[in-house]
């Protein structure tokens, strides 16, 4: 059971991106206006609407040790369509909603959060300052780092039939899905057509 404020995710948050080599850009903490986070690394822009699993026990209208099924379902659709707001602004976005690592609330949000991976939202499962999980559509990985997005767009990939180092950019990117849904791998095709397999890290 991981039991953390808004502020808390967000601040736990923010340590993990910056040790990933992420800025900072924006932060508004409580009822401050605009997104929770937002982040830049190599040309990327991550923006991030997190949830907590309480209340602050500050508030006069905290009456609970740990929100509901129905709060954090309301509050889930909240971050969605704040989110998808920013995202239709800028395309290129990349939106996250970030909530504690908790097992209730994944549970809670289990068949929405499916479809939510269908939008191209990242949900980052949040346990500490130095761990958090990163669930998309098609992989779950343990560090934002390893989703082929999150690389440099100058990231130099070697094609041997080519024998020509293109930037990542130069490649097209698919994911390969196993039998029964799980991510394989990413299939990358150069200029020429060549493909290549490229694994998670």
């Amino acid at each position: 059971m991981v039991i953390l404020l808004e502020e808390e995710v967000v601040e736990n948050l923010c340590i993990w991106l910056m040790e990933h080599n992420w800025t900072i850009v924006e932060k508004n903490l409580g009822h401050k206006h605009g997104p929770d986070l937002v982040a830049s690394k190599e040309g990327y822009r991550l923006l991030v609407e997190a949830k907590g699993s309480k209340g602050n026990p500050k508030s006069h209208v905290t009456t609970r040790p740990r929100f509901n099924s129905g709060q954090i379902k309301d509050h889930f659709g909240k971050a969605i369509v704040k989110i998808l707001e920013e995202k239709n602004k800028d395309p290129e976005l990349i939106v996250a909603i970030a909530q504690p690592d908790d097992e209730y609330i994944k549970n809670v949000l289990q068949s929405s959060s499916d479809e939510v991976r269908k939008m191209g939202v990242l949900l980052l499962w949040v346990e500490s300052a130095t761990k958090v999980s990163v669930d998309s559509l098609n992989q779950k990985e343990t560090r934002i780092g390893a989703l082929p997005e999150f690389y440099p767009k100058d990231y130099p990939i070697y094609c041997r039939e080519c024998q020509t180092e293109y930037n990542l950019s130069e490649w097209s990117v698919k994911s390969i899905i196993e039998e029964g849904g799980w991510f394989d791998c990413w299939e990358l095709t150069c200029k020429k057509g060549h493909k290549i397999e490229m694994e998670r890290i």
